[in-house]
């Protein structure tokens, strides 16, 4: 479908806007709108609290989900080392393993 629109030779845009169900879904095509919201410019972006009730058993009381206050910016600084790319790599394995049991 991405080829019909876009062309084979073309990128998608790294984001799209589909409406399902009179409400607008942002589908990401790429890791750098979620590096944005989540890591670069989070202090500037609140959930959406319906985030707390689709995922909230996911993710359960964490700061993932949590309004941008001055509790949270805390909190966010002081696990931000644990969040660097060369560990995350290495915790790969583990993650995916947590997930599968998850889900």
């Amino acid at each position: 479908m991405l080829e019909e629109s876009f062309g084979k030779n073309v990128n998608p845009p790294d984001i799209v806007v589909s409406m399902m169900q009179s409400q607008a879904v942002l589908v990401l095509n790429t890791a750098q709108p979620l590096t944005d919201i989540y890591v670069t410019k989070n202090k500037f972006f609140d959930k959406d609290p319906m985030s707390k009730i689709q995922f909230g058993s996911l993710f359960g009381d964490s700061i993932v989900l949590s309004s941008s206050n001055e509790e949270w910016s805390k909190k966010r600084k002081i696990l931000s080392s644990a969040f660097y790319k060369d560990k995350l790599v290495r915790m790969t394995d583990t993650i995916r393993k947590v997930v599968a049991q998850k889900i």
